[in-house]
């Protein structure tokens, strides 16, 4: 069939009553619903290259699209993996784009602002929300005390203090807000406890006043697992809390899964335990705070637990990134040997993206060439969807600029013809007021007016971002979520 021969007409119907193929809809069908892992197969040129190994989001198109995914899907686990030309084979590194958070519901299991009256002991005091508070240890009577709007150290021995939080197990966020007199001697502390299993378990960060001598102290983090304590972090210069006199914090520390999130009065510190710290913390519902200064005066103490939905199975996207610079279909064909292993045999989308290296190569030779690598590619994986992809235009310096644009019109035309699913990326270049000439690089020796920009070219909008938010225009079609 000679596809140019077809008037717009013809294939006008043949894009309305196309065949019935896969062009994305099982991909995101599972995704919507949370069904299976997943796979996709990308096979093209730079345009849709790997992974800079800095910043995930100075790639091209292919990757900032699995990003883009990821935001409409927070609790998927994507995965890239980049096919090596010099060496012929898949590169070992495994490049995760996104952990994936489970979903979850936020409870507040406990809050309390100390405004019960005076009482020589914290111990037993019922807050707001959730239960009484108890000690992790035997705490005299006058060692922490309540005024009737604060708590806080006065003399003797502390123990930490616990918030009876209801038995709400999950991630924990606790808030802790209160005064701190940084005129104190050296040698005082306050810290602030999550995911606190027992004496010998837990993480917690500590913040002291004046330690070095001066308006300025120390704030760290650290975790103790099995009785072992080891530092995780610490906050750099400036400390978060400045000044000579009584000052303001507001300090929480955050333990969710793997990740430790501690801010102290809005300057945060990330940081992490590891998979097996996690899980001997999992069954974990405790949080609390410990003082040995008396010039810190807590008022409020809050402690939010993300609590997992019952039985979620969280899944795993993998990109197979077969991007090879400089390549046709034909040079990938000579190593359609190599991208095939090992990739799965369940592959759920074949994704084709090849066009800026055919010079001037007619429009009937490029469909050739473009028909026949499809069809090998769905013969290997029969059960996949298909999709090709159109690519920005070519511009000075950059010569066949006008061979480049009938091949993509044709290339249009057969994928409606033949059920393909089509991205529309030249077509969300062409409308903007220079014809997308901003967003093709414009500097390098050898992609001048060929390559489609990203962030490493200029910030904000970039070729590779259009050319993505082309991709999801055209797979969000197929999502049925809300």
């Amino acid at each position: 069939m000679d596809i140019l021969a077809i008037d717009e007409a013809a294939a006008d119907a043949a894009a309305k009553y196309r065949p019935i193929l896969d062009q994305g809809q099982n991909l995101i069908a599972k995704l919507d619903m949370n069904a299976a892992d997943c796979s996709v197969f990308v096979l093209g040129d730079s345009t849709g290259n790997g992974i800079p190994t800095t910043n995930p989001e100075g790639s091209e198109w292919v990757t900032l699209w699995a990003i883009q995914l990821g935001q409409r899907y927070p609790s998927l686990k994507i995965l890239s993996r980049s096919f090596s030309d010099g060496l012929t084979a898949w590169s070992g590194t495994v490049t995760t784009l996104q952990s994936g958070v489970a979903p979850s519901g936020l409870v507040n299991a406990f809050h309390d602002t100390f405004s019960y009256g005076a009482r020589t002991t914290l111990v037993g005091a019922l807050p707001e929300v959730g239960n009484a508070w108890t000690a992790a240890g035997t705490i005299a009577s006058g060692v922490i005390t309540t005024d009737g709007a604060t708590a806080g150290y006065v003399t003797g021995t502390p123990a930490p203090l616990l918030a009876g939080t209801s038995s709400q197990q999950g991630g924990q966020t606790v808030t802790a807000t209160g005064t701190l007199d940084m005129s104190r001697v050296v040698g005082e502390y306050t810290r602030i406890y999550a995911k606190c299993l027992d004496t010998s378990n837990y993480v917690y960060v500590q913040f002291v006043p004046n330690a070095n001598g001066g308006g300025t102290g120390v704030a760290q983090v650290y975790k103790r697992i099995a009785g072992v304590n080891t530092s995780l972090a610490l906050f750099d210069v400036p400390y978060p809390i400045t000044g000579t006199g009584v000052q303001t914090v507001v300090a929480s520390l955050s333990v969710q899964g793997t990740v430790v999130t501690a801010v102290i009065n809005g300057t945060t510190l990330v940081t992490a335990i590891t998979s097996a710290d996690a899980t001997a913390l999992a069954a974990s519902v405790n949080a609390g705070w410990l003082s040995v200064s008396p010039g810190f005066r807590l008022t409020d103490f809050n402690v939010d637990v993300n609590v997992a939905v019952e039985g979620f199975v969280q899944r795993t996207l993998t990109i197979w990134n077969g991007s090879i610079p400089g390549s046709t279909f034909e040079y990938l064909d000579g190593r359609i040997a190599a991208l095939w292993s090992p990739v799965p045999a369940g592959l759920d989308l074949l994704v084709f993206n090849s066009g800026h290296n055919y010079l001037a190569r007619t429009p009937a030779d490029y469909l050739a060439v473009y028909e026949a690598f499809v069809t090998k590619n769905r013969a290997q994986f029969p059960a996949a969807g298909v999709v090709v992809t159109s690519r920005n235009p070519r511009f000075s310096p950059a010569t066949n600029g006008a061979d480049h644009l009938s091949r993509l019109a044709a290339l249009r035309k057969l994928a409606a013809v033949l059920g393909w699913g089509y991205i529309a990326a030249l077509e969300a270049f062409v409308p903007r007021s220079d014809g997308g000439k901003a967003m093709v690089r414009d500097n390098g020796s050898t992609d001048r007016g060929i390559h489609p920009t990203t962030a490493y070219d200029n910030a904000g909008v970039t070729g590779s971002s259009v050319w993505a938010d082309a991709a999801t225009r055209f797979f969000n079609k197929f999502s049925l979520l809300p």
